[in-house]
């Protein structure tokens, strides 16, 4: 029996291993996405045609059929390898429900890690990801001539402001926040040595600069969702009705 479990202890360590290579590697590709996306909401300062003519080329890019399904694919790929290593990291506390109860017991904003709000925002991510991807492709796919641009974005917050602006201003956050901690965290397997290179990258991911660079993100994510709820630029009013419609027909 205890020659079992020590077998068993090796191959979970050897799936650990290769499932945080996968969660890397994969986060690295889902990042190029993300960046642009990122990117694109700054541009927002802009105004609607700066914003929409960045977005029409972005989309050139990661719209084109042999990019998006390696898009897509590396978003299973990370959720799927973050999923193996939580139910892990739970079976040591007994269980996931435990684990989980464990952890909101102890949390507390002072005690806040940077790794504790890289998986806190992670599966806030993954939880918003799949409404947001649905509302976005869905609509290419319902009206394929009309864009979710400047003026998409304008309509939500005039239809449901409450909901919207810390909707948004969440999701922006916590995806600068997750992408840029993630990258600096290139994996180490268990016993060995990090190359210098490796060591120094995770050393910035609780530097100083990094925490002052991830603060002016931050206001630089609420900056960009006023200007897209139009506190900056005329809204784009008489494009509403085209969203009035697609609305509806989402939330019927």
């Amino acid at each position: 029996i205890t020659s079992n479990m020590a077998q068993q202890s090796k191959e979970d360590a050897q799936t650990a291993a290769i499932c945080r290579r996968v969660q890397y590697a994969s986060g690295v590709v889902f990042s190029t996405f993300l960046a642009g996306h990122l990117v694109n909401l700054f541009a927002a300062h802009l105004g609607p045609l700066g914003y929409d003519g960045l977005l029409i080329v972005l989309r050139k890019f990661y719209h084109h059929r042999l990019v998006e399904p390696i898009i897509l694919g590396s978003i299973a790929a990370h959720m799927a390898s973050s999923t193996w290593l939580f139910v892990q990291r739970a079976k040591t506390m007994g269980g996931t429900l435990p684990y989980v109860k464990n952890a909101a017991s102890k949390f507390s904003l002072s005690t806040l890690t940077g790794l504790s709000l890289h998986r806190i925002t992670g599966w806030g991510l993954a939880a918003a990801i799949v409404g947001h991807v649905g509302a976005t492709r869905g609509l290419v796919i319902k009206f394929p001539e009309w864009l979710a641009d400047f003026s998409f974005l304008s309509y939500s917050f005039h239809m449901l402001p409450q909901f919207f602006y810390p909707y948004y201003i969440a999701l922006a956050a916590a995806g600068l926040y997750h992408m840029s901690y993630g990258l600096l965290r290139p994996p180490i397997d268990a016993g060995t040595r990090p190359s210098a290179a490796v060591a120094s990258l995770r050393s910035a991911s609780y530097s100083l600069p990094f925490r002052v660079a991830m603060g002016v993100g931050a206001v630089a994510c609420v900056s960009s969702v006023l200007a897209l709820a139009g506190w900056y630029f005329p809204t784009p009013v008489h494009t509403f009705s085209k969203w009035d419609v697609y609305y509806r027909m989402l939330f019927s």
